[in-house]
């Protein structure tokens, strides 16, 4: 990565007699990034009118130096200070004037611009000329930085439009360099971070605009986009209560106050803040689910169906919508609606592990097997790697009586999760139904060990241990029957 150096073309236009002065001042103003240049420079042979017209239309800043000798300087006054002025009102420089020597300005072309020093007070009148060169170099590197600022904020802005992001935000830094306390700028760097999802980055630059511009709502607001994204939530919590005081009329300090409270698992607080975003922003679907998402949790899956029909109505092509639909009218046991709704969102291009499982599991409470299977099988293409789906192939399985692929299925969730005691019960269970009563208590046995107080798990073993003690009499009643019997052989052959 190649950095672009700027840096600003300073012009002098002076009269010769206010060398000593110009030369003064040169000392104030020397360091990096500016280039100074004035006819001294011009070298032999050179033509110095067409030399003085080319520096002239390509400096940055024109500073005029303001004396009795210079009004009256036909090319000073008349030729340069004429052009410097049309490039000044054009905006292709800044000129500057410095009033050096005591002399009759105002009312001229110049008392058109902002003069140096302070109030127009000419440097040989101060008492003291350093502070008066200060002041007039003081004066003239605001203006650089400025110029500075505006060079690399042009660079940041070309970079991020030609996709080359590490040198626009090394622009910004440079840029922020000569404007510390521009909180405009540091909300764009932030807000350039952001998209790039650097968000602890992001986070400084948003709490250097706050700190540079405390009343702007926008930047706490984005301040908190970054510290949720962080998740920090408390601390994006208080971002959005300082830009909700700042503006109590905009939705989205109060929608994103919501997720953060949400988050933090305060659902009636998020509530009434999602609530008090819908009155400010009723058409906002993102407000409707979300507050269909809060009463969810609530359990309160009556007016959580009507949130979700609310945003329906103003985005009716959510497929995520018609899927949380499908849950809340499935936890109320109306599956023929649910499976409605599933098939609606997949319909709609929703292909999530997710939809297809939750789709299983409403068909499976109908007792449709055979599909509820197929779409395990969907969810597990989608998602290979989620043991509870292979355990909820595994269930419908088993109540397909298929108990080898059952096995097969609870194998796979083992392979996944190996540290389920459940998983272990359920093939334990399967193991018991075929029979395989060593193999049902090894299941039963690893289940305990996983969760010492699985008693499903022991009174399961238990069952499994009687059967064993069961076989183990009846083997020893048969056993013991042939040896009778074989006795009973070798005393009457006697």
């Amino acid at each position: 990565m190649v950095e672009t150096v700027r840096f600003v073309r300073l012009f002098y236009c002076y009269a010769r007699r206010d060398k000593e002065h110009r030369d003064e001042l040169s000392k104030y103003l020397r360091r990096d990034h500016i280039v100074e240049w004035y006819d001294r420079e011009i070298l032999p042979g050179q033509d110095w009118a067409t030399v003085i017209e080319e520096k002239l239309n390509t400096a940055d800043i024109i500073l005029l130096l303001i004396s009795a000798d210079f009004m009256s300087s036909e090319y000073c006054y008349g030729t340069e200070m004429r052009r410097a002025l049309a490039r000044d009102e054009a905006e292709e420089a800044i000129a500057i004037p410095v009033i050096l020597r005591p002399v009759h300005w105002k009312g001229t072309p110049i008392s058109k611009l902002q003069v140096l020093p302070t109030d127009g007070n000419p440097v040989t009148s101060w008492p003291n000329p350093d502070q008066a060169f200060y002041n007039v170099a003081d004066g003239i590197h605001k203006v650089i930085d400025k110029r500075l600022k505006e060079q690399y904020h042009s660079d940041a802005k070309k970079s991020i439009s030609e996709g080359r992001n590490a040198e626009a935000i090394l622009a910004y830094q440079r840029a922020l360099s000569f404007a510390q306390d521009d909180s405009s700028l540091y909300n764009e760097l932030g807000e350039f971070l952001f998209s790039q999802q650097q968000y602890e980055a992001a986070l400084e630059a948003y709490t250097n605009a706050t700190l540079h511009d405390l009343q702007n709502a926008q930047f706490h607001l984005n301040k908190g986009n970054a510290l949720y994204k962080l998740e920090r939530y408390e601390e994006a919590l208080v971002a959005y209560e300082e830009a909700i005081q700042l503006i109590s009329n905009d939705f989205s300090g109060y929608k994103n106050r919501g997720d953060a409270l949400f988050k933090l698992g305060r659902y009636q607080e998020a509530l009434d803040s999602y609530a008090h975003a819908i009155q400010l922003s009723p058409s906002n679907y993102h407000l409707h689910k979300r507050k269909g998402d809060i009463l969810v949790r609530l359990g309160n899956f009556v007016e959580a169906l009507s949130s979700y029909e609310e945003a329906m109505r103003y985005n009716p092509d959510d497929a995520e919508l018609y899927m949380n639909k499908g849950s809340v009218i499935s936890s109320m046991v109306r599956y023929k609606e649910a499976l409605s709704s599933y098939e609606k969102a997949i319909c709609l291009g929703l292909d999530t592990a997710q939809i297809y499982v939750d789709k299983g599991n409403v068909l499976f409470r109908m007792t449709h097997y055979e599909e509820a299977l197929s779409s395990y099988g969907e969810a597990i293409h989608l998602d290979p790697d989620d043991a509870q789906i292979w355990r909820s192939k595994a269930k419908c399985l088993e109540r397909l009586k298929r108990p080898l692929e059952t096995l097969a299925s609870y194998n796979e969730a083992l392979r996944l999760d190996p540290d389920n005691p459940y998983f272990y019960k359920e093939k334990g269970d399967i193991h018991l139904s075929l029979e395989s009563l060593e193999d049902a208590l090894t299941s039963y046995e690893k289940a305990i060990h996983l969760f010492p107080e699985f008693a499903q798990a022991y009174l399961q073993k238990s069952v499994v241990l009687k059967m064993l003690a069961e076989q183990a009499y009846q083997t020893f009643e048969r056993l013991k029957v042939r040896v009778y019997k074989k006795t009973r052989k070798l005393d009457n052959n006697e």
